[in-house]
């Protein structure tokens, strides 16, 4: 076991070596941690290699004991589109396997470009999402009530031949369960768990000062007004959190800082906090003329008498 000073973050795995720092033209030795972002480290695991040599690392480095390469086993998920979630009252599950409430495949096909084996990840929510993170051996952590989908999703993968070993479930409520958790670091969270105000902001809360310097937060769902109030959070927070880009209904920020972006930050250094409140929405050109044509109707109707 390292020798971690307290206050320090463990090294991602997603690093590498330094012999291979040595002559990585994307390497940078500046700023106070001297390391490559996460981000691009895994950009350039996924996208600059040959499926071949990536499935060697799955197996090498992770110990991975899958009998095809992750990619056709997602191919073989997105044509059979399994049914892993359950119809349920949120306190009981009526009947399971009924539905499919996944991430939108372009986001799943972003999240394989941005991941590699050894990543520290976290999603409150699960679905097809944690396969692909099962599949590139991600040492994944899922955060959702039933643990009727977690079945669901083990059990595709153990019949296609996927190893789930690096997946750990969390059967509950994120607001009790996330709080609970051993707080290690993360270099990629997912939010999308329950919807209802204020669940995106707790998870938001329990999971943005464990994620490292420069990784990735996830917010899916940015359609819906709850989630949105996050997502019109954290795009004034530039200080602290870079916007990536959007993928469908899903937003993704980069973490500009290392450690603390919640605990400890006063009130008044939050933009979001700090910033006039918004105008009220003004009636249309329309609507201005139509309510003037009325109130003339109505004076000429008074002047005219019964």
């Amino acid at each position: 076991m390292p020798n971690i000073k307290p206050g320090m973050v463990p090294r991602s795995p997603c690093s590498r070596t330094s012999e291979v720092r040595r002559h990585d033209p994307g390497w940078s030795s500046s700023g106070s941690a001297r390391r490559r972002s996460f981000s691009s480290l895994c950009h350039a695991s996924t996208m600059d290699r040959p499926q071949q040599a990536i499935a060697e690392i799955l197996k090498s480095e992770v110990g991975m004991s899958q009998a095809q390469d992750p990619e056709e086993l997602y191919a073989r998920l997105m044509e059979e589109r399994p049914k892993l979630h359950g119809v349920y009252d949120w306190t009981t599950v009526l009947r399971s396997a009924a539905c499919d409430w996944g991430l939108d495949p372009a986001v799943l096909r972003w999240l394989i470009a941005h991941i590699r084996p050894g990543c520290r990840t976290l999603e409150t929510g699960c679905g097809y999402s944690t396969i692909v993170f099962a599949l590139w051996s991600c040492r994944h952590n899922v955060v959702s009530p039933f643990p009727e989908e977690h079945q669901c999703i083990n059990d595709w993968c153990r019949n296609h031949g996927a190893s789930v070993e690096t997946v750990t479930y969390h059967a509950g409520p994120s607001q009790r369960v996330l709080p609970a958790m051993t707080p290690t670091a993360l270099d990629l969270v997912i939010i999308d768990g329950d919807h209802a105000v204020p669940m995106p902001l707790i998870d938001y809360y329990y999971t943005a000062d464990r994620l490292v310097e420069g990784g990735l937060l996830l917010v899916d769902d940015v359609q819906l007004r709850s989630v949105r109030q996050l997502c019109d959070f954290l795009d004034t927070e530039e200080q602290r959190w870079q916007f990536v880009e959007q993928v469908a209904n899903t937003r993704i920020y980069r973490k500009r800082v290392e450690g603390r972006v919640i605990e400890g930050i006063w009130w008044g250094r939050q933009p979001f906090c700090t910033a006039p409140p918004p105008l009220p929405p003004q009636p249309s050109l329309l609507h201005r003329g139509l309510r003037k044509i009325r109130r003339t109707l109505l004076g000429l109707a008074g002047k005219l008498g019964p």
